[in-house]
């Protein structure tokens, strides 16, 4: 798990096998009006962990929800090697409150957290056995002229399933994705090593818009032996995309970028073999720990509690 959230993620791990029934006042914001409610931390934090594994595995917003995913399973597995045992005195003060006094995680919820992680295991088992399908990613550098005022950013592709990082700056994502899109980007019935035409017109549907626009592509280009267009020099012609605030997609104005210049490279013939594979078998480990530790030591780890009566999720 990389960055700020893959950290905070382990805490929330780390914090479920803790006090799993801590209660939380939880507030999120419909259109500015807060929504608050009181629940438990295992079921928001369930709710939430589920949340990031389905949208990991839809591929929603890259590699992020994965990142929490790892940190929130490294937090469940370390938790059990970090936790210093204590014994607090005034839990001999709350023994007529026996009845709402509880220890692990339940039945229930330890099912529904396992089915999870095992998920996650079937994926990072996956990746080990397919690590070296993961070689031949490509950076590419995107410049775009308009009207004598240049933008450079560069894009990341791989072949194997045909995705794609667009680049983040404007008129460069706009030029790579518009290659992207047409499939001039990736052509396996073009020669090697040799400058070809490339002419290109007509509606596309823009993937994650799913609306058409239209794109004129001019200009000529060489494709590598994996038929992955290494350099094109062109023209676009092309319909903008407009986003609101809610997320809704529109067809915009059509505009005429003046030049683009692209330049591939492989730059990860050994990733899969050197850099995925290892990652992916230290994943599993990680994974494979924290199931062990949430079926198994779960009592162990968690805090004895005073709960009062159940809340809105008694089955947990």
């Amino acid at each position: 798990a990389l960055g700020a959230s893959g950290a905070i993620s382990g805490l929330l791990g780390a914090y479920l096998m803790l006090y799993p029934r801590r209660r939380l006042n939880i507030c999120w914001f419909l259109f500015l009006i807060p929504l608050c409610f009181t629940t438990t931390a295992l079921f928001f934090l369930l709710f939430w962990f589920a949340t990031q594994v389905i949208y990991g595995y839809l591929r929603f917003g890259g590699i992020a929800f994965f990142a929490h995913v790892g940190g929130f399973i490294a937090g469940i597995a370390l938790i059990y090697l970090l936790k210093r045992r204590s014994i607090e005195t005034f839990y001999y003060f709350l023994k007529p409150y026996d009845l709402y006094t509880t220890k692990g995680l339940g039945s229930i919820a330890k099912t529904l957290l396992s089915i999870l992680l095992i998920a996650v295991l079937i994926g990072s088992t996956y990746s080990t056995a397919n690590a070296t399908r993961s070689a031949n990613v490509y950076i590419i550098d995107v410049n775009v002229c308009n009207q004598d005022i240049c933008f450079r950013d560069q894009a990341a592709y791989t072949p194997l399933g045909d995705e794609a990082i667009s680049p983040s700056i404007d008129l460069p994502r706009i030029a790579f994705n518009r290659l992207l899109w047409s499939g001039v980007i990736k052509n396996d019935i073009a020669p090697p090593s040799t400058l070809v035409p490339i002419d290109f017109r007509g509606n596309v549907v823009a993937r994650d818009y799913g609306i058409r626009i239209f794109m004129q592509i001019v200009g000529r280009g060489v494709y590598d032996e994996r038929g992955v267009l290494i350099n094109f020099t062109g023209s676009i012609v092309t319909d903008v995309i407009n986003v609101n605030i809610w997320g809704i997609a529109s067809r915009g104005n059509r505009i005429y970028i003046d030049r683009v210049d692209l330049k591939s490279q492989d730059v990860a013939k050994n990733v899969g073999e050197f850099i995925v594979r290892p990652f992916a078998l230290v994943s599993s480990f990680i994974t494979l720990s924290s199931i062990f530790v949430v079926v198994f030591k779960d009592r162990d780890i968690t805090e004895e509690e005073f709960l009062g009566p159940p809340i809105y999720t008694p089955w947990i």
